[in-house]
């Protein structure tokens, strides 16, 4: 039958507002909304990181709060997918909070949105490339 596969089900984000009482319970504190996420699901993509890269020590939190098979796909920040100005201080620190969930076991993978102007050339494939060598 061949190789077993396994679905990883998971949504992108988990904290919003309108999901209180409907997916959280009114009674639960915001804090323990990615516990009881994790309950549910199998994985996360972290969208929040596409607008800031995130402080020291938040991702590695929401490793250490989640069970151990969880995992997390992080999105790349704006900063990468749609600047491109040859400033790779974004790449480094990218790399350095990321860096948190993989030492965990926990990253499935990286999640690159670009815009609509991003079109299949030369100077694409070659800044994919240079994403590959610069990026966990």
């Amino acid at each position: 039958m061949g190789k077993k596969r396994e679905i990883i089900v998971g949504t992108s984000g988990y904290s919003f507002d309108d999901w209180r009482g409907v997916f959280y319970p009114d009674d639960i504190p915001r804090k323990h909304w990615l516990p009881f996420y994790a309950r549910q699901f199998s994985s996360l993509e972290i969208n929040s990181t596409y607008y800031a890269i995130p402080r020291s020590g938040i991702l590695k939190r929401m490793a250490d709060i989640t069970p151990e098979r969880f995992q997390f796909v992080v999105k790349l920040p704006g900063e990468i997918t749609h600047k491109r100005d040859g400033d790779f201080s974004p790449f480094r620190q990218f790399t350095e909070r990321i860096d948190e969930i993989l030492q965990a076991g926990k990253l499935s993978g990286l999640l690159a949105q670009f815009p609509f102007s991003f079109k299949r050339d030369g100077d694409s494939d070659e800044y994919i490339r240079f994403m590959r060598e610069n990026l966990p």
